[in-house]
């Protein structure tokens, strides 16, 4: 019975620290990002509004986002954020799943004070930074 009682404890604690991990997550994205540069692919290509003549913001609320290009709608939808085994690096990573008009996209996402990292799920990709307004 109390090894019962200690599975049980264990498997309670776990589950408590995974849900609170992904609550982390969303009170981070809430918000205003703003799209510093993107760079990747085999050459390692860096584009950023300079390069490329835009802006670009991303707002998230509780369940939804949207995407502005220099301030007009280019797009929105909603999204989820789970833990997941990424298909790049096998691990549980955060993995950010955006649905919208131009149909699914996976990246996973990582935070870094005040900077958010969106790293697309495949080889030669790109890797996006963006900073908190």
């Amino acid at each position: 019975m109390k090894r019962l009682l200690s599975i049980l404890v264990i498997v309670v604690l776990i589950s408590s620290c995974q849900k609170s991990e992904i609550k982390i997550g969303y009170d981070a994205i809430i918000g205003q990002w703003e799209w510093v540069q993107s760079s990747g692919g085999f050459t390692g290509w860096t584009i950023s509004p300079a390069t490329e003549g835009y802006t670009s913001t991303l707002q998230f609320t509780k369940d939804k986002y949207r995407v502005f290009r220099n301030d007009s709608l280019f797009a929105e939808g909603s999204y989820k954020l789970e833990m997941k085994v990424s298909s790049m690096t096998s691990n549980k990573e955060k993995v950010l799943m955006l649905v919208s008009d131009f149909g699914p996209a996976n990246q996973r996402v990582e935070f870094e004070g005040k900077k958010m990292f969106l790293i697309d799920e495949c080889y030669d990709c790109f890797i996006s930074e963006y900073i908190k307004k």
